[in-house]
């Protein structure tokens, strides 16, 4: 989103702190206590990621001028108990919770991961998975934005970006007033930190090209295009559940006034201390999206499976 437009919407940060502690106090479930993994950053930003690198390419070559906002572009590395590397296909999704995956409340312990005939629990915010499926399955870029570079009418409406009245756009999956809220949230009031001098100037050499005078525009969006989140099946506490290492980034670019971007900076988000907080809130969603974004590459008879079962459970079909 554009630097300047923040300041619209810091008066309504008390309002959202609030809603986010009374939130936090609702949330019951069986996830709590499961730990974030801290990893190394240089396990989990790939610069030199080819598929990466062409993900990022195809968004900073058109679709950077109209977001400003959340793109979750991700990918993710499975990773079993003795620490040796799984594809997808050799993993099923599966509802651990119909009853919770259906109230439409966002519980954390409902969706999970078979492999070997054992059941890893994810934490996950459960009433995002249909909408983040069907996203993916679009195959579109933007979940949310406030362009204040460019607007073109014919990507927008291409893309199913609608106004969402609160002052963006977003992916017509999230239009739900809870799901508005929070990708608001993730853009507008996420917390973030530099990262080591040689992984920034990995991504920045991998995007940036040529040269030429700036424009005064300047924005960021939120995305991971350059992640592979470290998706570890693990016992904790005699519990089986995956821990997930890894954090979405932020790039702020210009655009040179040929029209074409320039990264300036990249940062990393925070990683969250307190649980269900929105910084976790954030880091989750971008890791959950993921998870099923690389299930969809590798094993997608394997997501449209889930895909219908989920729907099925919340009455969607």
């Amino acid at each position: 989103m554009n630097l300047s437009k923040q300041s619209e919407f810091r008066g309504v940060r008390h309002y959202r702190l609030v809603f986010s502690l009374l939130l936090a106090l609702l949330i019951v479930c069986d996830a709590a206590g499961q730990v974030r993994r801290r990893i190394e950053i240089s396990r989990f930003v790939q610069p030199s990621s080819r598929v990466g690198s062409a993900v990022a390419g195809r968004f900073f070559a058109r679709a950077f001028r109209f977001a400003g906002g959340v793109v979750p572009r991700g990918s993710a590395v499975f990773i079993n108990p003795e620490g040796r590397r799984l594809s997808a296909r050799q993993l099923e999704l599966v509802i651990l919770d119909k009853a919770k995956l259906s109230n439409n409340r966002p519980d954390y312990d409902a969706i999970g991961i078979r492999w070997n005939s054992k059941i890893y629990q994810l934490a996950a915010e459960d009433d995002l998975i249909y909408s983040l499926m069907k996203f993916i399955q679009r195959g579109s870029y933007i979940a949310f934005t406030i362009p204040v570079f460019d607007f073109d009418e014919n990507y927008f409406r291409q893309n199913a970006l609608l106004d969402d009245g609160a002052g963006g756009y977003i992916a017509k999956e999230f239009l739900t007033p809870s799901h508005i809220r929070l990708l608001h949230e993730i853009d507008l009031d996420t917390e973030t930190e530099e990262m080591l001098p040689k992984e920034k100037a990995g991504i920045m050499r991998a995007i940036n090209r040529g040269s030429g005078q700036l424009s005064e525009i300047g924005t960021y969006v939120n995305a991971d295009f350059h992640i592979a989140y470290q998706v570890f099946l693990a016992n904790a506490n005699g519990k089986n559940v995956i821990d997930v290492g890894g954090l979405p980034l932020r790039y702020s670019w210009s655009v040179r006034r040929s029209g074409t971007v320039v990264i300036d900076e990249v940062e990393v988000f925070t990683f969250p201390e307190e649980e269900f907080s929105l910084q976790d809130r954030a880091v989750l969603f971008f890791q959950t999206a993921a998870i099923l974004r690389q299930f969809s590459r590798d094993n997608p008879r394997e997501f449209n499976r889930f895909l219908r079962e989920v729907g099925t459970v919340e009455g969607r079909r």
